[in-house]
Order: C-alpha cells, then sequence, then structure tokens
C-alpha cells in the first residue's frame, strides 16, 4: 500500500537545535506540483491515489496523486463555497464513501457557518453533495475538522467563542444523489427478487436492495433523486442498517419507449397469467417476441434455471414489456 505525505506551501520550523534540523532532510517527492489556486486544505483517499484539496477560489478539486510525478486533476474544479463562506478544512471517513469540509465565513448574516458532506462515488472518487450542517460560529467561522479512527464521530474547529464541537456522525443527517435506471434485474436477497439499478457518477452500475420510503418506481421512467439516508439500530439480521428517505425528485426523463434491457431471469421469478401473458415477480407483465419463444418457455417453468432475456418498452407506457427470450439447450 502507498503511503504519501502531502504539504502545502509552507516551510515546517521545529523548535530544536540547529544540528538536529540538518539531520531532516526532505525525503524524495512522489509527486510535486502546483494549482490554479491556492490550496488551503489537502486530504488524501486511503490508499494515497487521490488527492482532495480545497482551494482559495472557494472550489474543491479532485486530483490523481503521482501521474506524471504530479497531480493530475480528474474532473473540473468544483465550485463548494457560498456567497459568505469557503472550504478551509476537510476530512474523510475511514470507509473512504464520504468527505466532510469545514468552512469560513457565514451563511447568510447568520453567525453560523456551514459543513458540508459529500458523498465519494467509490469506484471513481468522484463528489456527489450529500447535504449541509450549520454550527453557531463566530470570528472568521470554522477553522478545522477531524475524524475518530472508527469513523464514529466528528470534531470541528472554530465553533462558538475560539471553541470546538464534536458530533456522533449517527447524529448528522446523510444525504445521497441516487441515478436510478428504468428497469430492475433479478438480485438475490433471502431469495431471488427484482432489485433497483444505481448508477454512480462514473456510470457504474450497481444493484439496490432496499426501499426507497416516499418513492413509487415506474418501469420505464429514469430517474434522480434525492434521498435521506439513516442508520437503522440493531437492525434484523435479514434486513438493512440503513433507511432509505425521499426528499426529491430532481428529475424524471419521461417514459422510455424502445428502450431494451437484458437479464438472466430465475423461473422463480415468472408466473404464467394467460396465453402469452407473464408476470415478472408480480411487478411487470411481458408477452413473448413470438409465439415459439412463449411455448418454449412454459416448458421450463416448472425447473429451476435461469433465462436470458432482453426486455424491450413497449411503445405504449403500461403495456407489457416485449421479451426476446433466448431458451435453454434442452
Amino acid at each position: 500500500m502507498k503511503r504519501w505525505i502531502l504539504a502545502l506551501g509552507m516551510t515546517l520550523m521545529l523548535g530544536v537545535s540547529a544540528a538536529w534540523a540538518q539531520e531532516i532532510e526532505m525525503p524524495r517527492p512522489l509527486a510535486m506540483g502546483t494549482f490554479t489556486s491556492a490550496p488551503l486544505a489537502v486530504a488524501l483517499n486511503s490508499d494515497g491515489s487521490l488527492a482532495y484539496v480545497a482551494h482559495a477560489d472557494g472550489t474543491l478539486g479532485i486530483y490523481s496523486v503521482g501521474a506524471n510525478d504530479a497531480f493530475l486533476p480528474i474532473t473540473d474544479p468544483i465550485p463548494a463555497g457560498g456567497i459568505s463562506f469557503q472550504p478551509v478544512a476537510l476530512a474523510i471517513s475511514p470507509d473512504g464513501r464520504t468527505l466532510y469540509v469545514a468552512n469560513s465565513g457565514f451563511v447568510g448574516r447568520s453567525l453560523l457557518s456551514p459543513v458540508t458532506i459529500w458523498n465519494i462515488e467509490p469506484a471513481s472518487g468522484l463528489l456527489n453533495p450529500g447535504g449541509q450542517i450549520t454550527i453557531p460560529s463566530s470570528g472568521s467561522g470554522l477553522t478545522s475538522i477531524a475524524m475518530s479512527a472508527d469513523g464514529g464521530s466528528l470534531m470541528v474547529g472554530g465553533a462558538g467563542e475560539n471553541g470546538a464541537v464534536v458530533f456522533a456522525l449517527h447524529d448528522i443527517p446523510q444525504f445521497v444523489t441516487m441515478n436510478i435506471a428504468p428497469y430492475k434485474r433479478p438480485c438475490m436477497g433471502a431469495g431471488p427478487m427484482l432489485c433497483m439499478m444505481v448508477t454512480d457518477s462514473a456510470g457504474v452500475q450497481m444493484f439496490f436492495y432496499s426501499n426507497i420510503e416516499g418513492f413509487d418506481f415506474q418501469w420505464g421512467h429514469p430517474v434522480t433523486l434525492r434521498v435521506q439516508v439513516e442508520d437503522v439500530p440493531n437492525p434484523p439480521a435479514d434486513a438493512s442498517s440503513k433507511r432509505y428517505t425521499l426528499v426529491e425528485v430532481v428529475s424524471d426523463e419521461g417514459y422510455q419507449a424502445g428502450l431494451s434491457f437484458e437479464a438472466r431471469v430465475p423461473t422463480a421469478l415468472i408466473t404464467p397469467v394467460e396465453d402469452g401473458l407473464y408476470s415478472l415477480n408480480g411487478e411487470a407483465e411481458f408477452t413473448c417476441a413470438t409465439e415459439h419463444q412463449c411455448s418454449g418457455l412454459a416448458a421450463f417453468l416448472s425447473s429451476p434455471t435461469d433465462i436470458p432475456i432482453t426486455f424491450t418498452f413497449p411503445e405504449v407506457e403500461g403495456d407489457p414489456l416485449i421479451a426476446d427470450i433466448t431458451l435453454p439447450q434442452q
């Protein structure tokens, strides 16, 4: 595992003798570089491959560390400040999923300074807004931030009058942005089931095994949601440790006639409704692309197997999906 030390543009002065100071030499840098705006704070991910930088112009930068022995931006600078505040200190959760940013300045005309929360995409390291909490402050606002090794507590400096405050993380609301595909795919929970598909900002699609309270899934509609995530204390063994609640529907692209998706469907999820019409786990109905496929499908439903199917959304919303079925070899 790589280990990095990333230093801001400053000189380290030690209150020791000159002889001892001469023995401490700067190690050979693994990466050196400059930024278009001065770095006020930095944080590294767990393996040191990515650096998150709070810049003096109020932006957050994400950089690949050591690319060409320097810092290569992996995305455009992210506007992270407000009209009257800007990021000055960073902390990453031990699981690498969340970036906490302490800000100088205040929200509007209040004496409240914000800690902004950013969700880190696991595959890409990119950031999605995750919410904001405000803390009574004075002077120039918040000054520093740190997280406990177990990820359970967050300490923020600059609170009140020359003070600091410690929060339990489970008391801080978490918000995520979720891109929901217009279809579900078979997944395995306590048994075969259908899962919503969530796509992160890097285009990686993942199964989502939980429900989102207040959200009604619509087949054929790609949507982007803002969701609040809360810890569930002492969840049952077969239940999620997180509770997801809809905050808002950010966008709904509308019904996608003609869109296709592939799935390997366990026969346990297929139920005949009537001749040529089937139910997909009781959540969506489909018809076969050809009569031959339907007669062949019926022959396999009594045996436990997975059927490769390409589903297509019909022209009229609400009509059955059209299933192009690849029948197993008998």
